[in-house]
Protein backbone atom coordinates (compact mmCIF):
# COMPACT_ATOMS: atom_id res chain seq x y z
CA UNK A 1 0.00 0.00 0.00
CA UNK A 2 2.59 2.00 0.63
CA UNK A 3 3.94 1.73 -2.73
CA UNK A 4 0.83 2.99 -4.25
CA UNK A 5 0.78 5.69 -2.04
CA UNK A 6 3.96 7.14 -2.65
CA UNK A 7 3.06 7.39 -6.41
CA UNK A 8 0.03 9.56 -5.98
CA UNK A 9 -3.02 9.98 -7.71
CA UNK A 10 -1.58 10.37 -11.27
CA UNK A 11 -4.01 12.79 -13.56
CA UNK A 12 -6.41 11.49 -16.59
CA UNK A 13 -5.01 12.04 -19.65
CA UNK A 14 -7.39 14.93 -22.11
CA UNK A 15 -7.45 15.50 -24.94
CA UNK A 16 -10.09 17.48 -27.42
CA UNK A 17 -14.03 15.68 -27.15
CA UNK A 18 -14.68 14.19 -30.45
CA UNK A 19 -17.76 13.88 -32.89
CA UNK A 20 -21.11 11.75 -32.72
CA UNK A 21 -21.47 10.68 -35.80
CA UNK A 22 -20.30 7.52 -37.19
CA UNK A 23 -17.93 8.59 -39.58
CA UNK A 24 -15.98 11.10 -37.91
CA UNK A 25 -15.76 9.27 -34.52
CA UNK A 26 -12.47 10.16 -32.88
CA UNK A 27 -12.01 13.54 -34.73
CA UNK A 28 -12.41 16.54 -32.90
CA UNK A 29 -13.50 18.82 -36.34
CA UNK A 30 -12.97 18.60 -39.91
CA UNK A 31 -14.72 19.04 -43.15
CA UNK A 32 -15.68 17.17 -46.36
CA UNK A 33 -16.48 18.76 -50.18
CA UNK A 34 -17.00 16.47 -53.41
CA UNK A 35 -13.25 16.78 -53.54
CA UNK A 36 -11.66 17.03 -50.47
CA UNK A 37 -12.43 15.76 -47.07
CA UNK A 38 -10.04 17.19 -43.95
CA UNK A 39 -9.84 16.04 -40.10
CA UNK A 40 -8.50 17.12 -37.10
CA UNK A 41 -8.45 14.23 -34.91
CA UNK A 42 -8.84 14.41 -31.01
CA UNK A 43 -4.66 13.83 -30.16
CA UNK A 44 -3.89 16.59 -33.10
CA UNK A 45 -3.48 14.95 -35.73
CA UNK A 46 -4.86 16.43 -38.62
CA UNK A 47 -5.25 14.40 -42.38
CA UNK A 48 -6.24 15.66 -45.93
CA UNK A 49 -7.55 13.43 -48.04
CA UNK A 50 -8.77 13.53 -51.66
CA UNK A 51 -12.27 12.28 -52.77
CA UNK A 52 -12.82 10.55 -56.20
CA UNK A 53 -15.45 11.16 -58.42
CA UNK A 54 -17.41 8.29 -57.03
CA UNK A 55 -17.56 10.11 -53.14
CA UNK A 56 -14.58 7.48 -53.00
CA UNK A 57 -11.74 8.52 -50.56
CA UNK A 58 -8.14 8.06 -51.94
CA UNK A 59 -5.85 5.22 -50.49
CA UNK A 60 -4.80 6.02 -46.51
CA UNK A 61 -1.10 5.82 -48.47
CA UNK A 62 -2.08 8.89 -50.09
CA UNK A 63 -2.78 10.83 -47.06
CA UNK A 64 -1.53 14.11 -46.96
CA UNK A 65 -0.73 15.21 -43.00
CA UNK A 66 -0.90 18.83 -42.02
CA UNK A 67 0.95 19.47 -39.55
CA UNK A 68 0.81 22.02 -36.84
CA UNK A 69 4.68 22.09 -35.19
CA UNK A 70 6.93 24.56 -33.41
CA UNK A 71 10.67 25.17 -35.16
CA UNK A 72 13.28 25.66 -32.93
CA UNK A 73 16.33 27.09 -34.44
CA UNK A 74 19.52 25.66 -32.63
CA UNK A 75 22.86 27.71 -32.34
CA UNK A 76 24.37 25.85 -34.83
CA UNK A 77 21.77 26.93 -37.42
CA UNK A 78 19.73 23.15 -37.41
CA UNK A 79 16.00 23.40 -37.01
CA UNK A 80 14.55 21.00 -33.97
CA UNK A 81 10.95 20.27 -34.56
CA UNK A 82 8.62 20.23 -31.70
CA UNK A 83 5.56 18.54 -32.30
CA UNK A 84 1.73 19.00 -30.21
CA UNK A 85 1.33 17.49 -26.90
CA UNK A 86 -2.19 15.32 -27.29
CA UNK A 87 -2.87 15.46 -23.66
CA UNK A 88 -2.40 19.35 -23.90
CA UNK A 89 -5.20 20.07 -26.73
CA UNK A 90 -7.99 22.40 -25.28
CA UNK A 91 -10.59 24.59 -26.92
CA UNK A 92 -13.59 26.85 -26.04
CA UNK A 93 -15.90 25.29 -28.95
CA UNK A 94 -17.18 22.05 -29.15
CA UNK A 95 -17.04 19.31 -32.06
CA UNK A 96 -18.21 20.23 -35.53
CA UNK A 97 -17.88 19.54 -39.32
CA UNK A 98 -18.43 23.07 -39.67
CA UNK A 99 -15.38 24.83 -38.59
CA UNK A 100 -15.86 28.38 -38.03
CA UNK A 101 -13.51 30.10 -36.15
CA UNK A 102 -12.10 27.42 -34.37
CA UNK A 103 -9.36 28.21 -31.89
CA UNK A 104 -6.87 25.51 -29.92
CA UNK A 105 -4.81 25.95 -27.42
CA UNK A 106 -2.41 23.46 -26.88
CA UNK A 107 1.66 23.19 -25.97
CA UNK A 108 4.34 21.26 -27.05
CA UNK A 109 7.60 19.91 -25.92
CA UNK A 110 9.68 22.38 -23.54
CA UNK A 111 6.26 23.93 -21.65
CA UNK A 112 6.00 26.29 -25.36
CA UNK A 113 2.40 27.24 -25.67
CA UNK A 114 0.51 27.70 -28.63
CA UNK A 115 -2.61 28.84 -30.50
CA UNK A 116 -4.26 27.17 -33.47
CA UNK A 117 -7.20 28.55 -36.04
CA UNK A 118 -9.09 26.62 -38.14
CA UNK A 119 -12.09 27.90 -40.48
CA UNK A 120 -13.82 25.96 -43.66
CA UNK A 121 -14.88 28.60 -45.97
CA UNK A 122 -16.40 27.63 -49.72
CA UNK A 123 -14.85 24.07 -49.24
CA UNK A 124 -11.31 25.42 -48.45
CA UNK A 125 -9.27 25.03 -45.76
CA UNK A 126 -8.23 28.10 -43.66
CA UNK A 127 -5.33 27.29 -40.50
CA UNK A 128 -2.71 29.75 -38.72
CA UNK A 129 -1.34 29.99 -35.23
CA UNK A 130 0.90 31.20 -33.09
CA UNK A 131 3.31 30.97 -29.97
CA UNK A 132 1.90 32.27 -26.96
CA UNK A 133 4.19 31.76 -24.50
CA UNK A 134 8.09 30.23 -25.17
CA UNK A 135 8.26 28.80 -22.00
CA UNK A 136 10.55 28.84 -19.03
CA UNK A 137 13.32 26.74 -20.20
CA UNK A 138 13.64 27.55 -24.32
CA UNK A 139 16.23 30.05 -25.09
CA UNK A 140 16.51 29.54 -28.76
CA UNK A 141 14.38 31.08 -31.46
CA UNK A 142 11.27 29.58 -31.80
CA UNK A 143 8.58 29.44 -34.88
CA UNK A 144 5.16 28.42 -35.17
CA UNK A 145 4.65 26.30 -38.50
CA UNK A 146 2.35 24.30 -40.32
CA UNK A 147 3.51 21.53 -42.44
CA UNK A 148 1.89 19.83 -45.60
CA UNK A 149 3.52 16.42 -46.20
CA UNK A 150 2.95 14.86 -49.29
CA UNK A 151 3.96 11.72 -49.45
CA UNK A 152 5.22 9.08 -52.56
CA UNK A 153 2.17 9.76 -54.92
CA UNK A 154 2.51 6.23 -56.96
CA UNK A 155 3.49 4.20 -53.55
CA UNK A 156 2.47 0.79 -55.68
CA UNK A 157 4.59 2.03 -58.50
CA UNK A 158 8.37 0.94 -58.64
CA UNK A 159 11.10 1.40 -61.61
CA UNK A 160 10.68 -1.69 -63.89
CA UNK A 161 12.38 -2.85 -66.71
CA UNK A 162 9.24 -3.51 -68.63
CA UNK A 163 8.67 -1.23 -71.20
CA UNK A 164 5.01 -1.21 -71.54
CA UNK A 165 4.72 -0.67 -67.89
CA UNK A 166 7.69 2.21 -67.97
CA UNK A 167 5.35 4.03 -70.73
CA UNK A 168 1.85 3.70 -68.65
CA UNK A 169 4.01 4.90 -66.12
CA UNK A 170 5.45 8.08 -67.78
CA UNK A 171 2.34 8.44 -69.47
CA UNK A 172 0.41 8.83 -66.37
CA UNK A 173 3.32 11.33 -64.43
CA UNK A 174 4.18 13.37 -67.57
CA UNK A 175 1.92 16.24 -66.39
CA UNK A 176 2.58 15.96 -62.46
CA UNK A 177 4.31 19.18 -61.88
CA UNK A 178 4.49 22.04 -59.13
CA UNK A 179 3.82 25.99 -60.07
CA UNK A 180 4.93 28.93 -57.54
CA UNK A 181 4.77 32.71 -57.10
CA UNK A 182 7.05 33.66 -54.91
CA UNK A 183 6.51 36.88 -52.43
CA UNK A 184 8.66 38.88 -54.94
CA UNK A 185 6.18 38.00 -57.66
CA UNK A 186 8.97 36.10 -59.72
CA UNK A 187 7.45 32.87 -60.61
CA UNK A 188 9.10 29.21 -60.79
CA UNK A 189 7.95 25.42 -61.66
CA UNK A 190 9.26 21.74 -61.49
CA UNK A 191 8.29 18.53 -63.08
CA UNK A 192 7.69 16.19 -60.62
CA UNK A 193 8.51 13.26 -62.53
CA UNK A 194 12.14 14.76 -63.35
CA UNK A 195 14.93 13.88 -61.00
CA UNK A 196 16.10 16.69 -58.71
CA UNK A 197 18.93 16.93 -56.41
CA UNK A 198 18.14 17.61 -52.52
CA UNK A 199 19.40 21.53 -52.73
CA UNK A 200 16.49 22.11 -55.14
CA UNK A 201 14.48 23.34 -53.21
CA UNK A 202 17.15 26.31 -52.47
CA UNK A 203 15.95 27.73 -55.94
CA UNK A 204 12.28 27.16 -56.44
CA UNK A 205 11.71 28.81 -53.01
CA UNK A 206 13.84 31.96 -53.69
CA UNK A 207 12.99 34.20 -50.87
CA UNK A 208 9.77 32.51 -49.90
CA UNK A 209 6.41 31.12 -51.81
CA UNK A 210 3.27 32.92 -51.88
CA UNK A 211 0.84 30.40 -53.76
CA UNK A 212 1.88 27.48 -55.39
CA UNK A 213 -0.40 24.84 -57.65
CA UNK A 214 0.47 21.15 -57.38
CA UNK A 215 -0.83 18.68 -59.73
CA UNK A 216 -0.16 14.93 -59.39
CA UNK A 217 -1.91 12.51 -61.49
CA UNK A 218 -1.83 10.28 -58.57
CA UNK A 219 -4.31 12.19 -56.50
CA UNK A 220 -7.37 11.53 -59.38
CA UNK A 221 -6.29 14.49 -61.43
CA UNK A 222 -6.71 17.03 -58.46
CA UNK A 223 -4.73 20.02 -58.22
CA UNK A 224 -3.84 21.49 -55.07
CA UNK A 225 -3.29 25.15 -54.43
CA UNK A 226 -1.66 26.55 -51.25
CA UNK A 227 -2.26 29.94 -50.53
CA UNK A 228 0.21 32.22 -47.64
CA UNK A 229 -1.50 35.44 -46.82
CA UNK A 230 -0.37 38.51 -45.83
CA UNK A 231 2.68 38.67 -43.21
CA UNK A 232 3.70 34.88 -44.00
CA UNK A 233 5.17 32.23 -46.48
CA UNK A 234 5.81 28.66 -47.70
CA UNK A 235 8.91 27.07 -48.23
CA UNK A 236 9.42 23.70 -49.97
CA UNK A 237 11.52 21.28 -48.18
CA UNK A 238 12.07 17.40 -47.59
CA UNK A 239 13.22 16.74 -50.78
CA UNK A 240 15.48 13.80 -51.35
CA UNK A 241 18.02 13.10 -54.72
CA UNK A 242 15.25 11.92 -57.20
CA UNK A 243 11.46 12.38 -58.31
CA UNK A 244 9.81 15.26 -56.45
CA UNK A 245 6.53 12.67 -57.19
CA UNK A 246 8.69 10.33 -53.98
CA UNK A 247 7.66 13.16 -51.52
CA UNK A 248 7.91 16.99 -50.19
CA UNK A 249 6.61 19.30 -47.73
CA UNK A 250 5.06 22.47 -48.34
CA UNK A 251 6.15 24.46 -44.79
CA UNK A 252 4.32 27.39 -44.00
CA UNK A 253 5.38 30.53 -41.49
CA UNK A 254 4.17 33.61 -40.52
CA UNK A 255 6.32 36.44 -39.75
CA UNK A 256 5.71 36.94 -35.71
CA UNK A 257 6.99 40.65 -35.86
CA UNK A 258 4.75 41.86 -38.41
CA UNK A 259 1.04 39.04 -37.36
CA UNK A 260 1.83 39.46 -33.50
CA UNK A 261 -2.01 38.49 -33.42
CA UNK A 262 -1.88 35.46 -35.63
CA UNK A 263 -4.16 36.95 -38.47
CA UNK A 264 -2.31 35.07 -41.19
CA UNK A 265 -3.60 32.28 -42.56
CA UNK A 266 -2.56 29.13 -44.86
CA UNK A 267 -5.37 28.49 -47.08
CA UNK A 268 -5.54 25.04 -48.80
CA UNK A 269 -7.89 24.68 -51.69
CA UNK A 270 -8.38 21.51 -53.79
CA UNK A 271 -9.72 21.83 -57.51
Amino acid sequence: MAMVQGFGILPLAAQLPILNEKEWLGYFTGFETRKVRWSFSSDGKSVLRVVGDKGALVSDKLSIPVEFVVEETTPDGKTAVRGLIPESLESAQAPTTKPKGVVIHAKVRGDVAVELTIDEDSGKLSVGGRVLDPGPTVKNPLKFSIRVRFPNAYPDDSPTADKKKAKAFEAKTKNDRIQLIRVDKSRGKQSLSEAVEADAATALNGPGIAMTEIEIGGYKDRKFQLVATENSLMNLTGLKPGPMSGGFVIAWSADSAKDPQGKARLIVEVK
